[in-house]
């Protein structure tokens, strides 16, 4: 394997590296945002399972259970996500930071 010798005097292994240490540093979701992101996330996997499974009240049978399931599920491991990592791509891409780090 071979790396590529840049005018600065690093390679492309000590940029991936800076790379990922800079990635860790960032943070974008912080304070209640973030507690709301973990507990509805959270809320909505559950609620997605349930769904999926047949235990919730809804009249909604076949297809659309499952799809509806589903899409409770994603988005709530999502949101999950983005609380327990303090990162969101969609508040980077609006310019939002309620991170106070």
């Amino acid at each position: 394997m071979t790396t590529t010798e840049h005018a600065e005097g690093t390679d492309d292994t000590e940029r991936a590296g800076e790379d990922r240490r800079s990635r860790a540093r960032r943070r974008n979701v912080g304070g209640a945002e973030r507690v709301a992101r973990l507990v509805g996330g959270l809320a909505l996997v559950l609620a997605g399972i349930a769904i999926v499974a047949g235990l919730s009240p809804l009249s909604v049978e076949g297809l659309a259970r499952f799809g509806g399931g589903a899409v409770a599920l994603l988005a709530g491991l999502r949101m999950t996500w983005t609380g327990y990592t303090r990162y969101c791509h969609l508040n980077r891409r609006l310019g939002r930071d309620s991170y106070r780090g």
